[in-house]
């Protein structure tokens, strides 16, 4: 395990992608659990972890224990995360509580196909086609990936027309 360098090869199988500092606020032990226990492990689909942070080491411990590690790719922190945003069949916000999160703006407007949030702010509610866990529990976010549509949804054009309609620097 480590971080890794991402060959444009990944881009050609099936992958979920979260973004974030590795802190206990982002859940990504949730992320990394509920991604092992669901079919995604069972099919081509990968788990790519973008970030760095306090619990890396322990996100990796976690993706290793659960037996699931050569489906987790974490890749440290990277300058630009676009392009993995925009190859990306799910994106996934795991998070415990946020203001706003940032990254699910960057996916959208990278025009990632869907997104799959915890309720971590009241504004995820009035996101259209967002889907948006019970809570931010654990079998919550388990729920959420097994009930995604995540091979036949593609709202990547709604995504990006939010983006321009509704979080342009002129509408903050």
């Amino acid at each position: 395990l480590g971080s890794v360098d991402i060959s444009s090869d990944i881009f050609s199988v099936g992958y979920i992608v979260a973004c974030g500092r590795f802190v206990e606020l982002k859940q990504f032990d949730y992320l990394i659990t509920a991604f092992s226990r669901t079919l995604f492990i069972t099919s081509d689909f990968y788990l790519i972890l973008i970030g760095d942070g306090p619990l890396l080491e322990a996100a990796k411990k976690l993706a290793l224990e659960l037996g699931v590690s050569s489906r987790v790719i974490f890749t440290g922190k990277v300058n630009n995360p676009i392009p993995y945003f925009q190859h990306a069949q799910l994106g996934v916000i795991s998070s415990k509580i946020e203001g706003f999160p940032n990254v699910l703006i960057e996916m959208m407007g990278a025009g990632i196909k869907n997104i799959l949030t915890t309720p971590c702010t009241e504004a995820v509610k009035y996101i259209p086609n967002l889907t948006v866990t019970e809570n931010v529990s654990l079998k919550a976010l388990e729920e959420g990936l097994k009930n995604i549509d995540i091979i036949g949804s593609d709202f990547s054009v709604n995504y990006v027309d939010t983006v321009k309609n509704n979080y342009t620097a002129e509408s903050f």
